[in-house]
């Protein structure tokens, strides 16, 4: 009978734990540092740093009671003739919450506005420029955060502390 014994040192247990209690913090660390960032750059790509353009005069109203409203709204908000001011794009934010056992990685716009301008609600008539569908870009961000953390808990598992 042919056998062998392989003995394992207590240090590679110890090692092993102290590289296991660590994985939370490391991921962690790199959601707030590296996939942050990523998915921040690619938001500011191509969510705040759009150009739309003007749109085409002359303008045709869907209604007169359009017209009215959008011209009564202007004035009450002192902005005849319009200005854009880029407050819209300016308005989203990445940002994340760390605790010991999660992290929340999030992209938001609160200009309260966001449906009606670039989302499904927007009006697409063909005298207002197109603007782009949030919903399409913040989907592939998602897609992009979810593959760079998966990517880096592997690294963590292979090689202990992600490099």
């Amino acid at each position: 009978m042919v056998s062998f014994t392989v003995t394992y040192d207590k240090d590679v247990f110890e090692e092993l734990q102290k590289e296991i209690a660590a994985a939370p913090t490391t991921m962690n660390i790199y959601v707030t540092r590296t996939i942050r960032k990523t998915v921040d750059d690619y938001v500011v790509r191509n969510l705040v740093n759009i150009t739309i353009p003007k749109p085409s005069y002359p303008l045709q109203w869907r209604s007169p009671k359009q017209r009215r409203y959008v011209m009564w709204k202007l004035r009450k908000d002192d902005n005849l003739p319009f200005k854009r001011t880029g407050a819209f794009q300016k308005a989203w934010k990445t940002t994340s919450v760390n605790d010991r056992t999660s992290s929340i990685l999030t992209v938001s716009n609160d200009s309260g506005i966001t449906e009606y301008v670039a989302g499904s609600s927007a009006d697409r008539q063909p005298m207002f420029p197109q603007w782009y569908h949030y919903e399409d870009v913040l989907l592939k961000a998602e897609e992009m955060a979810t593959n760079l953390a998966i990517d880096a808990w592997y690294g963590i598992l292979d090689q202990g502390v992600f490099k």
